[in-house]
């Protein structure tokens, strides 16, 4: 059985995931128009809440949710490495929990995510985000959907 922790994210992670995220998660970043290093370094840079999981050592997915700390919305950000499959449903319910977290301080949290990536829709939407129509992003027009999760 893999063993799993949740720890704040570093710069490094961020680096690392990178070099080593997903093929649909990299799809989707350039798909959007964006180079994945220069993103993930302004998502970590704007970010109130950030972690990263590693499963038995390795770094597994790195999330978290940007906007000011004061602000009542915020856009939740989420790449993942190939580690992360070890631990699908110990991964689905921490990402709930800490979703409940963000929840606190937040009223909205919204994110896109590119029609294609079928295995985030599913995630999103079973955590309890509404998907939207797609709409075209990116200087290669690309169908994404927003995902939005709001509180009263």
């Amino acid at each position: 059985m893999s063993r799993y922790e949740i720890i704040p994210a570093t710069l490094e992670h961020m680096r690392l995931m990178t070099r080593i995220m997903r093929e649909a998660d990299r799809a989707e970043v350039e798909g959007a128009g964006q180079i994945p290093r220069h993103l993930l370094n302004l998502l970590y840079r704007n970010s109130t809440h950030r972690y990263a999981a590693l499963v038995d050592g390795d770094l597994a997915v790195v999330w978290g949710v940007t906007g000011a700390i004061l602000a009542d919305e915020g856009m939740a950000w989420l790449f993942s490495a190939p580690a992360i499959e070890r631990i699908p449903i110990s991964f689905f319910k921490e990402a709930r929990r800490w979703l409940h977290e963000m929840m606190k301080t937040k009223r909205k949290i919204w994110s896109s995510v590119a029609v294609f990536h079928h295995q985030s829709i599913r995630f999103y939407t079973m955590l309890g985000f509404t998907l939207t129509d797609p709409v075209e992003c990116g200087s290669q027009k690309m169908l994404f959907h927003d995902l939005i999760m709001e509180r009263d």
